[in-house]
């Protein structure tokens, strides 16, 4: 499923844009909230959040990864899952390798027939 979320003008090469990026991305993230009171001995009630986060898969190139990386590194000290920014996973999306990939399995599969129709087409 995708969810289109808008044009953000933030630079994702400083950490603080990218910060911002990643938590406007948390507001699109399914959760499953749960609350609760523990009550110790003490008779001191004690309220707590633990609201789950689903994981979601955030691509991008290797430096975009890189970067949410290193955005979550700092905030990894924060009290609420969602400032730690757990649930989104960086995966790398090298389009343009998979292209290459696939252009060259052709050419071992058919061989010089593909390059001739190739050519063909162009002209």
């Amino acid at each position: 499923m995708q969810i289109p979320v808008g044009v953000l003008l933030h630079n994702k090469n400083k950490l603080d844009k990218m910060s911002k990026i990643l938590d406007h991305l948390m507001k699109f993230v399914p959760t499953l909230p749960k609350e609760g009171e523990i009550s110790p001995p003490d008779a001191s009630k004690v309220t707590f959040d633990d609201t789950r986060f689903f994981k979601i898969l955030l691509g991008g190139d290797q430096l975009t990864a890189a970067r949410v990386r290193g955005t979550q590194s700092l905030r990894v000290t924060q009290d609420k899952a969602c400032d730690r920014l757990q649930s989104l996973i960086p995966v790398v999306e090298d389009w343009h390798s998979r292209m290459a990939l696939l252009d060259v399995s052709d050419l071992l599969q058919f061989g010089f027939f593909v390059v001739v129709n190739i050519i063909i087409i162009d002209y």
